[in-house]
């Protein structure tokens, strides 16, 4: 399956290598989104363990604030990651489909009278989209493993034991 993929992507090479620098802008930015993905769980726990223990008011109201500043950071990472692998999927998208058309212009009347009219709105309309997909799918692919190491690591810091156990089972 990874070899099928791997075999893809080395066909939509030449579509992708113009928008290099965006695709890896992406990346770079799966990092920090990541890292917002996991923040929550070490917040909610210094918020329980250290702000309601101590019962400082101003931390408490503190507290609500430090959570919207924290989303409102995640929205704009978000947004940077998700705009920058559009970018790449709708010129793509736009290239594929003008050759396509350029391919069908070309072609003898003999063909489109052995070929149905549905078919070849089909092919023209959905297999570009399945590349859409595809492209897409890079930024899941860069993203969730780094989230997974982020919280993997502060699994390991909270009871490195347990998690360890826990990969064992």
């Amino acid at each position: 399956m990874l070899l099928s993929i791997v075999r893809a992507l080395l066909r939509l090479k030449p579509y992708l290598r113009p928008y290099v620098w965006l695709i890896v802008g992406s990346g770079l930015l799966a990092i920090p989104l990541a890292a917002l993905r996991m923040s929550p769980a070490p917040l909610v726990q210094y918020y329980v363990d250290d702000v309601l223990v101590s019962r400082n008011q101003a931390k408490i109201l503190f507290f609500p604030v430090i959570v919207i500043g924290l989303y409102a950071v995640n929205f704009m990472v978000r947004f940077g990651h998700y705009y920058l692998i559009r970018i790449v999927v709708a010129r793509v998208n736009q290239r594929l489909k003008n050759q396509l058309y350029e391919h069908l212009l070309g072609l003898s009347a003999d063909y489109f009278t052995a070929q149905s009219t549905g078919t070849l709105i089909s092919r023209v309309g959905s297999d570009p989209q399945y590349v859409d997909g595809g492209i897409s799918c890079i930024n899941t692919a860069i993203r969730e493993p780094v989230t997974f190491f982020f919280l993997f690591l502060y699994a390991i810091k909270l009871n490195w034991k347990l998690t360890l156990v826990t990969f064992a089972i």
